[in-house]
């Protein structure tokens, strides 16, 4: 069970030189950090991701992002600032010190100062017996405890934790996000570890096959089914990168969003009202784009159906069925002759009372007969099995059903693009309306916004075009292993590869299906727990009413569900307190059921909540984690003081040098974020407000 117990922050941005403590108790398993907005949560938060993820828990680049204060004061020359985050903690019983350093060079002063950063530098250090023992390779440790993957599973602000429910593009990216923390939660890397190492295996015995097999055609086949392979890793590759950068992308978009939504509202009057339509087509334009999806998928359907074949073939089938009909009447199918010949061989009389026995001559011509009629009896046969199945074909009804269905399915795509057509038409008028609004820094915003999505269409075309170009290199390469599979097998050498290959593969299914039944059961347990959570913190709650429970769907998407057993769009029918409730709900089912023994560290969980669904979230939170870290605002606080009384076992207030609402505020050179052990609901001369 990995449990923090206290962090030291040196000079990382606010928090230049502050130490806490976290509750480990089992019992009082909650740390109530009392912040109010602009008070060092959010920095906090990213400090302790931080310190034991390096450089990938930074929402930018390392270069992009300074960690120094910004109020630093450096010299007409040079500045170097040490940045340090020092982390105890203890995982199954066995302490551990954890220390990440790196440096910041500052050059100049004020508006014109720039940061140079060096390179991070991680120290992690064991207690045993005979004292602390460094660990040689901390970043190997510190992975294995933690994945980077899980970063924002156990490591949340409040308003960045809903990516796992709602984000610009609803589909791929966030489904992506979603199966890929169950993945890293559930310990698959072993299973799938083995599947590549058998996947290389397969591909070492193709090449042994190339060399095995030449002049014999099987060298030309193999080499071409190997180089389908690699063609195939290498597209797979390109939509992964391609799909993180849309990801990050979109993220991107999205931010840049609200800063202008906000800087609109700030307008007030037209620009408020422009932000709302704006937001409203945005919205609309993104639902719809998901319908195509869903109705584009449906669409293929229809193109791979099997009645397709029978719509193209129809002038030929019913052309067959006449000249069969016409054998049908003319009693050459089904031919019986065969049979009853047979038949008066077998009992030694003909069908005339006549015994055999007695006539040799007609017995003789009857065997000769039916020794005549055993070459066409296959064809005859085959005659007859196909008149019954064109017959069944050609008058069929399916086949107009078949047409009808194909241009409703067209029909209802066609409408979804006009709609998603409708509302971008729409969008951009908006856009153009808010280009008049004469604030310059509103104009560099939204152009900035505008270049941002052309980008992200962009890659989500490149996205578009490698998916088809992998399944063109699929298809080609199913073709080349069924060609490989067919040749002929001469050389004993050559069997024994291909008998050693197939066996590989056998090996490799098992562990596909074995991975594909982990995660499918898992991932039934994590949409139940879910739904139970999700149900308990919205309980009692008229304004809940509607909405009826959540899954985990087998794509890895996560839905809510009306009252009528209808499914609700996340963005548009559910509010923001039930969005950040389902969302909680999903972390805690999935950290649950994965056995996860990990601290939770969370941001404003229970923003835009109030009554019994502010007191229910933060119960289930508390009776569903192992050790629970909650930065809350006082207006969060109200409500909800008797679970933090029950569960609190460690009590923080932070507080910052040029908070202007405190009763005794601080004159000091520099700003920085302070810190006292007052509870949730006493104060002291620090953090006395007015």
């Amino acid at each position: 069970m990995f449990k923090l117990k206290e962090a030291h922050f040196t000079n990382f941005r606010l928090l230049r030189d502050l130490r806490i403590s976290f509750s480990d108790d089992s019992e009082k398993k909650l740390t109530v950090i009392r912040a109010e907005n602009e008070s060092g949560k959010t920095t906090m938060i990213r400090a302790l991701a931080w310190a034991v993820f390096g450089d990938e828990a930074l929402p930018a680049k390392r270069n992009e992002i300074r960690l120094a204060p910004y109020d630093t004061i450096s010299s007409s020359k040079e500045t170097n600032v040490e940045i340090k985050v020092e982390l105890d903690f203890t995982y199954d019983q066995t302490e551990y010190k954890l220390v990440r350093t790196t440096r910041e060079l500052l050059s100049g002063r004020g508006a014109d100062q720039t940061f140079t950063p060096e390179a991070d530098e991680v120290f992690l250090q064991e207690k045993t017996s005979d004292g602390w023992k460094p660990i040689n390779e901390p970043n190997g440790l510190l992975q294995s405890l933690l994945p980077t993957s899980l970063k924002d599973v156990f490591f949340m602000d409040g308003d960045r934790a809903l990516v796992w429910i709602e984000a610009l593009d609803a589909g791929p990216a966030k489904q992506k996000r979603v199966e890929g923390a169950v993945r890293s939660l559930l310990g698959l890397e072993l299973l799938e570890s083995a599947q590549r190492h058998t996947h290389a295996t397969q591909l070492n015995l193709t090449r042994r096959l190339e060399k095995a097999g030449e002049g014999s055609g099987l060298g030309e086949l193999a080499k071409e089914k190997l180089e389908l392979e690699k063609q195939k890793t290498k597209k797979q590759e390109s939509i992964v990168n391609l799909q993180k950068n849309h990801t990050a992308k979109a993220e991107i978009i999205e931010q840049m969003r609200r800063k202008r939504d906000e800087a609109l509202a700030a307008g007030g009057g037209r620009s408020e009202e422009l932000a709302k339509q704006l937001r409203e087509a945005e919205q609309s334009q993104s639902k719809w784009e998901t319908q195509i999806k869903t109705l584009t998928k449906q669409h293929r359907g229809w193109l791979h159906s099997s009645d397709l074949g029978n719509v193209l073939a129809r002038k030929s089938l019913v052309n067959t069925h006449k000249i069969l009909k016409k054998l049908e009447e003319d009693k050459v199918i089904p031919d019986v002759q065969p049979e009853a010949i047979s038949m008066c061989l077998t009992k030694g009389k003909c069908l005339c009372g006549l015994a055999l026995s007695e006539n040799p001559k007609i017995a003789k011509r009857f065997q000769s007969e039916l020794d005549n009629l055993a070459d066409h009896k296959e064809v005859h046969q085959t005659l007859s099995n196909l008149y019954h199945k064109v017959a069944t074909d050609a008058e069929t009804e399916t086949l107009n059903s078949w047409s009808e269905d194909f241009k409703l399915s067209f029909k209802s795509l066609k409408e979804a693009e006009d709609e998603v057509n409708s509302w971008g038409a729409k969008k951009k008028e908006i856009e153009i309306e808010i280009q008049k609004i004469p604030e310059t820094d509103l104009k560099e915003l939204n152009i900035l916004l505008q270049s941002e999505e052309t980008t992200a269409n962009k890659i989500a075309t490149s996205i578009g075009t490698a998916e088809a170009e992998l399944n063109e290199v699929g298809r080609k390469l199913l073709r080349a292993e069924t060609a490989l599979k067919n040749a002929d097998q001469k050389l004993a050498k050559v069997n024994e590869i291909m008998t050693t290959q197939n066996l590989a593969k056998d090996v490799e299914l098992v562990l596909e299906n074995t991975l594909n039944e982990l995660k499918e059961g898992k991932r039934e347990l994590v949409s139940t727990r879910m739904n139970e959570m999700f149900l308990e913190m919205i309980a009692a709650d008229p304004e809940f009413s509607a909405i009826t429970g959540a899954s985990l769907e087998s794509d890895y998407d996560i839905i809510a569900f009306g009252s009528e057993g209808q499914r609700l769009n996340l963005a548009n029918d559910l509010n923001g307190a039930s969005r950040r409730c389902l969302t909680m709900a999903f972390i805690l089912a999935l950290t649950e059921v994965s056995g996860a023994n990990a601290p939770s560290v969370v941001d404003t969980p229970i923003g835009m909540m109030s009554g019994a669904v502010k007191y229910n979230t933060v119960e289930v939170c508390c009776n569903n984690s192992h050790q629970l870290i909650l930065f809350l605002t006082r207006s969060e606080i109200l409500g909800v003081e008797e679970l933090l009384e029950k569960y609190g076992g460690v009590h923080n207030t932070l507080t910052t040098t040029f908070n202007q609402n405190l009763k005794n505020p601080q004159d000091t050179e520099n700003h920085a974020t302070l810190i006292c052990s007052c509870k949730f609901d006493t104060s002291c001369k620090q953090c006395e407000m007015r």
